[in-house]
């Protein structure tokens, strides 16, 4: 978890943040800005600030990660549910593909032999 303040002094596009893991007892200086990877030795980060999400381990060859506990209850939610149905398009009267953040999932999330293993993972994070 990281708790980040704007420091006084500004830069030319933006702010300086100064950013302190909880469990890393130095703090670490980065300058906001859009990054076009998400990943940094095979870690899933923080488009804007690039650091590591604190919600993310390893799970069967697999990178499981969320932004927030929020992503993370979505999750929960859809790996949990019994029934997973998909969105109908009321134009054309078909399946909606690639429209949702749950279309777009991970196979290994949306596989139901997972769903028992994926949950422990969730409260194990959750936990965090």
């Amino acid at each position: 978890m990281l708790n980040c303040a704007a420091a006084p002094h500004g830069m030319a596009n933006g702010k300086s943040w100064r950013c302190v893991a909880k469990t890393v007892a130095t703090p670490a200086n980065t300058k906001p800005a859009l990054r076009n990877t998400h990943l940094h030795q095979g870690r899933m980060t923080d488009r804007v600030f690039g650091l590591p999400l604190w919600l993310q381990k390893e799970f069967r060859d697999e990178l499981f990660w969320a932004y927030n506990y929020e992503h993370l209850t979505v999750l929960r939610d859809y790996i949990a549910a019994k029934l997973r149905e998909r969105g109908i398009n009321p134009y054309s009267n078909t399946i909606r593909k690639n429209s949702t953040l749950i279309s777009r999932l991970p196979v290994f999330i949306k596989k139901a032999g997972n769903r028992d293993d994926l949950l422990k993972l969730i409260a194990y994070l959750t936990e965090k």
